[in-house]
C-alpha cells in the first residue's frame, strides 16, 4: 500500500551552502548589533518602508516616485501627478509603519499581514470620506 504521505528529498547541504549560510549569519549578527547601537534605528528603515510603499504601489496602477513622496512629506512642492496616487502610497507607508511597529507584539503570520491589510484599507476608506467631503463643500461653495 502505497504511503500517502510525501517524504522530502534528502538535504544534500554542501560545504560551499553551509560556509555561504554562516558568512550570511555572522553578517546579520554584525548588523543586529550596530543596529542596537543606533539612537534611532528608524531613521536608516525609513526610506526601505517609503521606497517598498512606492514600488508595492505601482503594482495596483498608482504612479508616484519615491521622490515625490519625500517632497509631498515635507510640503516642498505639490503632487506633479494624481494625488490619490500619492495619497495610496502614503497610506502604504503608515501600514508599513503600523506594522514595524506591531511586529514587537505580534509574530509574523497570516494574522499579522491580514491586519495590516485591514489598516491600509481603512485609511483608504478614511481618505476617500475627506475626498467626498472635501467635494461636498466645494459644491457648496460654489454655489453660495
Amino acid at each position: 500500500m502505497p504511503s500517502s504521505r510525501r517524504r522530502c528529498p534528502p538535504s544534500s547541504t554542501t560545504a560551499r551552502t553551509s560556509s555561504s549560510l554562516s558568512r550570511a549569519d555572522a553578517a546579520l549578527s554584525e548588523l543586529s548589533i550596530a543596529g542596537e547601537q543606533l539612537p534611532n534605528p528608524h531613521l536608516l528603515i525609513a526610506p526601505y518602508l517609503r521606497q517598498e510603499a512606492v514600488l508595492s504601489s505601482r503594482i495596483e496602477g498608482t504612479r508616484t516616485t519615491l521622490s515625490e513622496l519625500f517632497m509631498d512629506e515635507v510640503a516642498a512642492a505639490p503632487p506633479e501627478r494624481d494625488p490619490n496616487d500619492l495619497r495610496e502610497v502614503r497610506n502604504h507607508v503608515e501600514a508599513l509603519e503600523y506594522g514595524l511597529a506591531r511586529l514587537s507584539e505580534l509574530p509574523l503570520s497570516l494574522r499579522f499581514v491580514r491586519e495590516l491589510e485591514v489598516v491600509a484599507r481603512a485609511k483608504e476608506a478614511e481618505c476617500r470620506e475627506q475626498a467626498i467631503g472635501r467635494a461636498a463643500l466645494s459644491r457648496r461653495r460654489s454655489r453660495a
